[in-house]
């Protein structure tokens, strides 16, 4: 459900009263302050993505950075109890890329890799568990996963404890004659070497044969306990998911400290309230495995006859559900509670530049055998890697490779004669008589004064980067939409300077096309 949370315009600016979910608040945007009114009643505290905002004059003034998606928000009491929940739906700037651009453009990038739009903004995007990923982030994306199903594990092992399952456990033990209700063949065996019950049996009462303590009978004897299969495989989970909250409140306390950046929105007001959540999660597991019944568990461990007792009882389930779901990792679902955070949209904007470019280099280039790199597999230090191979070309298409400095060692030839740079996207062809590439770095900027200002970067990596000694053919800024300064669109001006901005539409852009078209035929 979407509603808009607004409820009066002023001078001051919008003013919104916001709807608890399952509502979405729409109209928000991003770089665009937002007046917040707090509901009746109070005292109040309102946390956007973790991060407390001070009131201010009787309300709440908040402005969401570069991004765009949904952004949750907690409204807590005065002693810190959460009094209802928010989605804040924040769009991206109008004036840069419409909304349904915007979707469409998060939709590709998700298509090819989920991880590419893995950030640590507050805007969000549901998530899954398609794959696995080692960037540093993952822990946010591993903690948003432990916030939302970590407390439903808890309460389902609370209601696990309150009806354990049971196993029946067979050991043998001595008792009076009036307690026993079966003898088996060792009972016999037992009986027959006593000399005192044989007597007693017999009706001999003589004083040498009259017993001098009572006699007890060795029986089998039968008994309910918990130490089984299905309870061995809970506390195996516990263990799991508390180690699992302890590696995540290491790594995020080992993130990136916050830097200098008018692009990113800093990590340092939100992490308290973090830690606090996995603190508190892992304090109340291990109040959990010390008591009744999980600390009678001699052992952890999960066996096939765990699992098919736990999917035997509805309660054992849920718990093993939301385990699995706390633990899982990868990106691409659509659970609508699992979400992940996602880049700025300025990055995003650059993730899908690569996608689109990827696309476009195989479908005008299919003859090619392409393969594609994760992170670290290149040798050129690209995030991302497309490489086509061919008999008589070889292409890559790289993701912020790295030129180092003209002192270092060059990395795959890659080389700036000033300091060590990484340019958004980089694309090589090589052939047996010769090689070239072309750079390009995405902008999300849109206004003439702005892109003029951007292009000195394309006059930086045309002049400063070189493979194999080699300088760039072109070094072109692709841009959401056309820009205002019409000539730098140009071909005619774009071949003479060799920089230059394109508006990446669905075509292969005129200058590499142009490039590459003499190997379209082999």
């Amino acid at each position: 459900m979407l509603l808009s949370a607004m409820s009066a315009v002023g001078e001051a600016g919008i003013r919104w009263l916001l709807y608890p979910v399952p509502a979405s608040n729409v109209g928000f945007e991003e770089q665009t302050e937002a007046i917040i009114l707090p509901p009746p009643g109070g005292p109040w505290e309102l946390r956007i993505d973790d991060e407390t905002i001070t009131l201010d004059a009787g309300v709440w003034r908040w402005q969401p950075g570069f991004y765009a998606g949904e952004v949750t928000a907690q409204l807590l009491t005065g002693d810190g109890r959460l009094a209802a929940e928010y989605l804040l739906d924040v769009a991206p700037d109008s004036e840069k890329l419409g909304r349904a651009r915007f979707e469409d453009m998060l939709k590709e990038v998700l298509a090819e890799d989920p991880f590419l739009a893995v950030g640590d903004e507050p805007a969000t995007l549901l998530s899954g568990n398609e794959a696995r990923f080692d960037d540093p982030l993952s822990a946010l994306l591993g903690f948003s996963r432990v916030r939302v199903y970590g407390p439903r594990f808890v309460h389902a092992l609370h209601e696990a404890a309150r009806h354990p399952r049971m196993t029946l456990r067979r050991r043998r033990g001595v008792e009076p004659p009036h307690r026993v209700r079966r003898v088996d063949g060792g009972s016999l065996r037992t009986l027959t070497r006593s000399a005192a019950w044989a007597a007693s049996i017999g009706g001999d009462s003589s004083e040498e044969f009259r017993p001098r303590e009572p006699v007890h009978i060795d029986v089998p004897i039968a008994e309910l306990h918990v130490d089984g299969a299905a309870n061995r495989s809970v506390v195996a989970l516990m263990h799991s998911v508390r180690r699992r909250i302890r590696t995540l409140h290491g790594l995020l306390q080992r993130l990136r400290p916050d830097e200098e950046s008018a692009t990113r929105t800093p990590l340092s007001a939100r992490m308290p309230a973090r830690l606090a959540v996995l603190e508190r999660l892992d304090a109340e597991l291990g109040r959990l495995l010390r008591n009744e019944p999980w600390q009678q568990v001699t052992r952890p461990e999960i066996t096939a006859a765990g699992l098919i007792a736990l999917a035997a009882d509805p309660s054992y389930a849920r718990v093993y559900q939301m385990a699995w779901r706390a633990l899982r990792m990868g990106a691409g679902g659509d659970s609508a509670e699992d979400r992940l955070w996602l880049s700025p949209t300025w990055e995003l904007f650059e993730r899908w530049c690569f996608v689109r470019i990827g696309a476009l280099l195989r479908e005008f280039l299919p003859g090619l055998n392409w393969q594609r790199w994760g992170p670290g597999k290149h040798p050129s230090g690209a995030d991302v890697t497309w490489a086509g191979m061919g008999p008589s070309l070889s292409l890559h298409l790289l993701l912020q490779p790295v030129f180092r400095s003209w002192d270092q060692p060059a990395c795959w030839g890659f080389q700036s004669i000033s300091r060590e740079r990484c340019p958004d996207i980089v694309i090589t062809f090589e052939t047996k008589e010769e090689r070239g590439f072309i750079v390009l770095d995405a902008k999300y900027r849109r206004g003439r004064r702005a892109i003029l200002e951007e292009m000195a970067v394309a006059h930086i990596y045309r002049d400063s980067l070189r493979w194999h000694s080699s300088r760039p053919q072109f070094a072109l800024l692709l841009l959401p939409a056309d820009s205002a300064a019409t000539w730098l669109s140009e071909d005619a001006f774009q071949r003479t300077e060799r920089v230059g901005v394109v508006a990446l539409g669905n075509a292969v852009p005129a200058l590499l096309k142009e490039a590459l078209a003499k190997y379209v035929a082999s």
